[in-house]
């Protein structure tokens, strides 16, 4: 028969690292019930079940239930087991119900942390996404003066280095690639049309 292990104590956790901490230490916990009742049943089939009076610490299922729950217990978890059988389902209810809330609380606890993370990183965020426009927005320039320059000889094959990659094809994209982009950036005030200006007007 498998030893039976204390119940874990959740405590309060409010981070997501937390939670998942606590989330695993009660599905270990509810595995090892399983493995203990699967025992027990096998002994109880096979005759060689000990008979014996369950302790004070099992009969009180109550304690440990509320114990996980600080104090937030379903009043139908509270009944004392009067088998050991009973009070594995017992806990193993509990177990589920608690699973249940904290993973609730693992979905409100990312979206907090996700909005720290925002008010943290807003800045940086915005400064790499200009970047990154204003870099496109020159490319797109460029490329486009490239296809300018190759126009006298367009269709005539001549050793030209790179004439036909960086002349005919675009990193970008065909028509107006960025236009949703610088759009969305122009919004959020995250460019101007004056920087848009300048990226086109490359040197």
């Amino acid at each position: 028969m498998a030893s039976k292990q204390n119940e874990p104590v959740i405590g309060h956790p409010k981070t997501v690292a937390e939670l998942g901490q606590a989330i695993y230490s009660i599905v270990m916990r509810d595995r090892d019930l399983a493995k203990e009742d699967a025992e027990n049943y096998r002994a109880i089939k096979a005759g060689t079940a000990t008979s014996r009076p369950l302790s004070d610490h099992e009969r009180r299922v109550t304690a440990h239930i509320q114990l996980m729950m600080n104090g937030s217990t379903p009043q139908h978890l509270l009944t004392p087991a009067i088998s050991r059988g009973e009070q594995i389902r017992a806990e193993r209810d509990a177990i589920a119900y608690v699973h249940r809330d904290l993973s609730r609380q693992v979905d409100l606890a990312r979206y907090s942390e996700a909005e720290t993370w925002v008010a943290e990183n807003d800045k940086a965020w915005r400064a790499l996404c200009r970047d990154i426009i204003i870099c496109a927005t020159r490319l797109f320039s460029l490329e486009e003066r490239a296809r300018e320059m190759l126009k006298p000889i367009e269709g005539v094959c001549v050793a030209l280095p790179m004439a036909t990659t960086i002349g005919r094809l675009s990193l970008l994209g065909i028509g107006d690639p960025l236009l949703d982009m610088r759009v969305a950036a122009l919004n959020e005030k995250i460019i101007t049309e004056s920087d848009v200006r300048k990226a086109r007007h490359v040197e």
